[in-house]
């Protein structure tokens, strides 16, 4: 059912690009990356069924050359969308955007291609976190060094087909750092989004992938670390 599902929503997306001219799936976050991974898994899907003893090698050959073929096209499209701007939402009354969000090509993964994110997302007030006392509470150890709790709101992104409907989710993809009160944990506003070393990887499963949105919820507990100082 899922293989049916993603070749229908393929076969869609290709009469929707002949229909309107182009080559590129420009709209989408990913280009013609999602598309073309899910082309080599079912070509190679429908040619490795009908492998036999005796055609193995022939077929294994094809499948190869497909492979290579479509790396070196996701590689070239990745490229391509090294610094492109994609459509990006969020809370605006938890997060506000002050730069547009570009893709960042780091490498591949296989066929398929890994991308980060950059620009800047802050908070765009003070967020008081969902954390108690006992939670950040320092600890004096014997030997009279402290334990120090550090508090971090993971960002969580979805990537959204044209009808706002979500396709896949990367959880903690960002974090915003939040002061230590004590009592309290806040992230004071205008402090930025780290989105780290994380990645999207761009496959099959991304096929309709339009836009994304950044996810902070207040209601969820915050990660704490303890720290040795």
């Amino acid at each position: 059912m899922k293989t049916f599902t993603k070749l229908a929503a393929l076969c869609s997306l290709s009469l929707f690009l002949g229909s309107c001219g182009g080559s590129s799936s420009s709209t989408g976050c990913f280009g013609d990356i999602p598309e073309a991974v899910a082309k080599y898994e079912q070509e190679s899907e429908e040619m490795t069924s009908k492998m036999t003893q005796g055609n193995y090698s022939e077929i294994q050959e094809k499948i190869d050359g497909l492979k290579a073929e479509t790396k070196t096209k996701v590689e070239e499209e990745a490229k391509a969308l090294n610094g492109k701007e994609i459509n990006a939402t969020t809370d605006e009354a938890v997060l506000k955007i002050e730069q547009p969000l570009t893709l960042v090509f780091r490498n591949l993964n296989g066929i398929r291609a890994m991308f980060g994110l950059e620009g800047k997302v802050v908070a765009a007030k003070d967020l008081t976190l969902n954390a108690t006392p006992s939670d950040l509470q320092a600890e004096t150890l014997l030997s009279g060094s402290k334990i120090t709790v550090s508090v971090k709101k993971l960002i969580d992104i979805e990537l959204l087909d044209k009808d706002g409907n979500v396709v896949d989710t990367r959880k903690g993809f960002g974090y915003l750092a939040a002061e230590n009160l004590g009592t309290s944990a806040v992230v004071k506003a205008g402090t930025p989004v780290v989105f780290q070393d994380d990645v999207f990887v761009a496959g099959e499963d991304q096929v309709g992938v339009e836009s994304i949105r950044l996810v902070c919820d207040l209601s969820k507990a915050p990660y704490f670390s303890r720290n040795l100082d």
